[in-house]
């Protein structure tokens, strides 16, 4: 290196290269292949813009039975010398497919982007290109896909060590994910996911997701505590809240007086919309998850057990569906 005649600003060239080299790369290079991004017609990628909730609890697999434990099939050493059972695991790949919060995609030829209301975001790169050949690890890891059709495949490596997996245990650098996403009719979308890791797994890990569309849903970004607590300002009792309960609640004491003041408003709640009832005081449910059984019509009000996954729901409401609640989910 010459040397510049004013040694202070030498030393200040100097320390600059040196502080360079000494901070974290924050960006990688883009391997596309000879010729660079193949790109996909706008007019051949599905509408899949926008909010999803998830269908099923917030597990791995729904298609488990209910109280079994569910986490990744490590092996016998990492279970005896590693593993710790965990909640969470929803800040990185592939636990945030699990939708703990609705899911936002944003599709263009370029990529499909995944967003949601805790900040995360996931890209899929769809333009042709391979993973970088030096990689940097993220909770994300690099994410390529490629359409057949309307089918997105994808493929993820470069996991970040340590990161949290649902049910307990961490990512590893050996770890990759492949996901296959559809939509088996309007409203709906699919997931395949399988989790390998040759070094840590005794077999791929599965699951498949299934996610509803919310066209009249947006996007409110949680605050630091995750959302606790949040309702909306003007919410009357029912329209955002679950009456909790640590054993199952009597259906005659959750209405004992509750409605004897009431004034019925609105048209009478029909069966088949106390689904969508049960999952707005139940919270955190997707409607077309829920089975409804037990309808009783009184003169003011209904009741009704509402059926999800793992729990059952003693549920109540006016007979408008006003003032809503349901309690006491008891295990099934």
């Amino acid at each position: 290196m010459k040397f510049i005649g004013n040694w202070r600003l030498s030393a200040v060239v100097i320390g600059f290269l040196a502080g360079a080299m000494s901070v974290p790369a924050s960006a990688q290079v883009v391997n596309y292949p000879e010729g660079g991004p193949r790109l996909v017609d706008y007019s051949e990628l599905p509408d899949w813009n926008g909010l999803w909730e998830r269908g099923g609890d917030i597990i791995w697999n729904d298609a488990i039975p209910p109280g079994v434990k569910q986490h990744a099939p490590f092996n016998e050493e990492y279970m005896r010398t590693v593993f710790k059972p965990a909640g969470g695991g929803f800040r990185s790949l592939p636990g945030m497919m699990i939708a703990l919060r609705p899911l936002k995609f944003h599709i263009n030829p370029y990529a499909v982007f995944i967003t949601n209301e805790m900040g995360l975001v996931r890209r899929i790169y769809t333009d042709g290109r391979d993973h970088p050949e030096h990689p940097l690890p993220s909770p994300m890891g690099h994410s390529i896909g490629h359409w057949e059709g309307n089918v997105l495949k994808v493929h993820t490596c470069c996991l970040m060590e340590g990161q949290d997996l649902p049910g307990g245990g961490k990512q590893s650098p050996t770890m990759e994910v492949e996901e296959r996403f559809w939509s088996p009719e309007p409203g709906t979308l699919k997931v395949e996911i399988s989790v390998t890791d040759p070094v840590l797994f005794t077999e791929p890990w599965t699951t498949e997701k299934t996610y509803y569309h919310r066209p009249e849903w947006e996007v409110v970004t949680l605050q630091g505590d995750g959302g606790a607590g949040r309702d909306f300002p003007e919410a009357q009792p029912g329209e955002n809240w679950v009456t909790e309960a640590s054993a199952p609640t009597p259906v005659s004491k959750l209405t004992e007086g509750a409605f004897d003041d009431v004034e019925i408003s609105g048209p009478v709640l029909a069966d088949e919309d106390l689904n969508v009832v049960t999952a707005r005081a139940v919270g955190n449910t997707a409607p077309e998850t829920v089975e409804i059984l037990d309808v009783v019509r009184h003169d003011k009000f209904i009741t009704w057990k509402g059926k999800t996954r793992s729990a059952v729901w003693n549920c109540a409401a006016a007979l408008d569906g006003s003032g809503a609640f349901c309690g006491g989910g008891a295990q099934h």
